[in-house]
């Protein structure tokens, strides 16, 4: 009885939390929601390519002093800078906070990532066979500890980026309907903000380039569903983590991949759905 009670208290708190959220700001959305959230992606491109400047201006053989060219570090740090800009103006940082992080991971939350991540090494693997590739796993981790490392890594950078990205952006656009428009919008977006890393520091061509704008809209589909199942940014940046990480083929390999599995996965899920209705 007790743990129920406390159950039920927790639920309570959580939903006031998000009631207060939303209350506040519900002015925002009624009045200036297409203006602020425009403000937002524009800051976050300009102040994003900026950081990239230095390098594009050095390559070009125009003289940059080389303290400046450590501005690259900064680019992942923009847009979550820029979210906690506007929820402290609007004074809904707690509630923004804790809107994130105190919500309950359900088991299958964990399970689902799981298959993500047996989904990733097992198409990793299938394409070091096709490709006769072999060492494709240990040239990209030579030991377990820099599994470890890479993982931790990528999971703080995945988390900065879903506190943007899905937990503000997406949020912001849609807050309780869940709209596939929205996830593709902010994909897009998504997107276009990663050109910069990939063209100026990556140096990647135009088709490679399309094709990681491509892959970067279908991880934004998925990411963007688990939002809205969840609610939690932490299971996101989990999932992100994974996709980095277990992935390891040919970005057109894991397009493919992504293309054929999900959709499976997601007419199993509304079959299962249905089947428990009935």
């Amino acid at each position: 009885i007790k743990s129920s009670f406390l159950k039920k208290n927790y639920l309570s708190n959580s939903f006031q939390r998000e009631a207060i959220y939303f209350q506040r700001h519900n002015l925002f959305y009624t009045t200036s929601c297409n203006k602020k959230t425009n403000c937002w992606i524009i800051t976050v491109l300009l102040l994003s390519f900026s950081c990239y400047l230095p390098m594009l201006l050095k390559r070009f053989e125009i003289p940059v002093p080389n303290v400046l060219l450590s501005t690259k570090y900064l680019f992942v740090l923009i847009p979550v800078v820029i979210s906690l800009v506007f929820e402290i103006r609007e004074h809904t940082l707690k509630q923004w906070v804790l809107f994130l992080f105190t919500r309950r991971l359900p088991a299958r939350s964990i399970l689902q990532c799981a298959l993500f991540i047996s989904i990733g090494l097992g198409s990793s693997y299938g394409y070091a066979m096709v490709a006769g590739e072999p060492d494709l796993f240990i040239n990209t981790y030579s030991t377990i500890f820099s599994v470890f490392l890479n993982s931790i890594y990528l999971f703080a950078i995945a988390l900065l980026e879903e506190m943007a990205w899905r937990g503000f952006f997406l949020k912001r656009l849609s807050m309780k309907q869940e709209k596939m428009r929205f996830i593709f919008y902010v994909g897009v977006i998504w997107g276009l903000w990663h050109i910069p890393m990939w063209s100026i520091r990556n140096l990647l061509t135009v088709q490679e380039i399309i094709l990681y704008f491509v892959w970067t809209i279908l991880l934004s589909f998925i990411l963007g569903m688990f939002y809205y199942r969840y609610h939690s940014v932490l299971i996101l940046a989990f999932l992100h983590m994974i996709f980095n990480t277990c992935f390891l083929a040919p970005v057109q390999w894991n397009i493919l991949i992504v293309l054929i599995v999900v959709p499976i996965l997601t007419g199993f899920y509304k079959l299962k759905k249905c089947n428990k209705s009935i």
